[in-house]
C-alpha cells in the first residue's frame, strides 16, 4: 500500500493508504504555500500529484488585498492594504468538492485533533480480551484433540507417579 509523498517543509496528515484515503498538506509557521491544492487522493495503488509547495515566507501567510483610490479634485493617491476574509479554494479534481488552499497552522492542528479517535473506542480495543466463537466442525475437531492430547500427558505422568508409589509403598510394607 502507498504511503503518500512528502513535500519538502510541509506537514502531512492522512488517514490510510487504501481507495479513498485522503493527505491533507499545510506549511508550518514561517512558511507560506504556494496556492497548490493541499490535499491528495489515493486511488489504491498511488496518490494523486499536487503542485503544493511551502518556501520560507518574508511575508504574511494571509493572503494580502490592495485596493488603490485616486482622488482628481485633490490629486491624492491613497494606498490601503486589507487582509483577505474569503479563504483560497480549488476545486477537488477527483471529488469536485471546494477544498481550502491556505489553512493556518491553528487549523490544521484542529482537523487533526478532529481526526483522532480515542484508543478506548477502537474495535481492537474491545476485542484484545474477548474469545471468537467459531461454530465450524474442523475448528471443534481440532480444539477436542489439542485438549485429548494435553490431557493425555497429565494421565500419563499421573500413571507414572501411581507406580512409582505403589513400588514405594511395597519396599515399606516388606520392611
Amino acid at each position: 500500500m502507498p504511503v503518500p509523498p512528502d513535500i519538502p517543509n510541509a506537514l502531512k496528515l492522512y488517514n490510510g493508504t487504501l481507495a479513498g484515503s485522503r493527505t491533507l498538506y499545510a506549511c508550518p509557521p514561517g512558511f507560506s504555500s504556494n496556492g497548490g491544492s493541499p490535499e491528495v487522493v489515493c486511488d489504491g495503488l498511488i496518490w494523486s500529484t499536487t503542485s503544493y509547495s511551502c518556501s520560507v515566507s518574508s511575508t504574511p501567510t494571509v493572503p494580502v488585498t490592495t485596493s488603490s483610490t485616486t482622488t482628481t479634485a485633490t490629486t491624492t493617491t491613497s494606498t490601503t492594504a486589507t487582509l483577505a476574509t474569503t479563504p483560497q479554494t480549488t476545486t477537488d479534481p477527483v471529488g469536485g468538492i471546494p477544498v481550502r488552499t491556505n489553512i493556518s497552522l491553528e487549523e490544521f492542528n484542529a482537523i487533526v485533533e478532529g481526526l483522532k479517535v480515542p484508543k478506548s473506542n477502537t474495535s481492537s480495543y474491545k476485542r484484545r480480551l474477548t474469545c471468537a466463537y467459531d461454530p465450524r466442525p474442523s475448528s471443534k475437531a481440532i480444539g477436542g484433540v489439542g485438549i485429548g492430547l494435553i490431557c493425555s500427558v497429565f494421565v500419563f505422568i499421573f500413571i507414572m507417579d501411581c507406580t512409582t508409589i505403589k513400588k514405594k509403598n511395597r519396599i515399606i510394607e516388606e520392611n
